[in-house]
């Protein structure tokens, strides 16, 4: 049961920042301000915190305390994060290099892969995982 309201709270806040961030804007092109970035930061993670919460069921007991300090974490972080404002700077896309970049790391993942598989053989019992 408290999967299905965690779903729900997933599908009830993407819906919330698509209409409030795409949908309820009326120019074109949409520019988000620094407030937008933060309240998209504060809302995703408070709903990661609480959807950690719920799928673990971690706040019927103290037994997984590393689930609590998903909220200190979070808490240290929006009481610090109104402290410094990055800068942006326009530099433009080069899409070539992350072109190159991408296929390198997808290359490094295929061999690793390639690695992986080849480095073992069959597991012990591994046809009967789902049993």
């Amino acid at each position: 049961m408290l999967q299905w309201l965690a779903l729900l709270l997933i599908v009830a806040a993407s819906i919330f920042l698509i209409y409030y961030f795409y949908l309820n804007k009326k120019e074109r092109v949409i520019a988000l301000t620094y407030q937008d970035l933060f309240q998209l930061f504060v809302i995703s993670s408070g709903i990661y915190a609480i959807y950690s919460l719920l799928i673990t069921l971690a706040f019927m007991s103290t037994y997984r305390i590393e689930q609590y300090l998903y909220l200190a974490n979070f808490g240290l972080i929006y009481l610090l994060v109104g402290k410094v404002t990055p800068v942006f700077e326009n530099k433009g896309l080069p899409v070539r290099r992350w072109g190159v970049v991408f296929a390198l790391i997808l290359a490094a993942i295929a061999l690793m892969t390639f690695v992986a598989i080849n480095s073992h053989g069959e597991m012990t019992g591994a046809h009967r995982r789902f049993d």
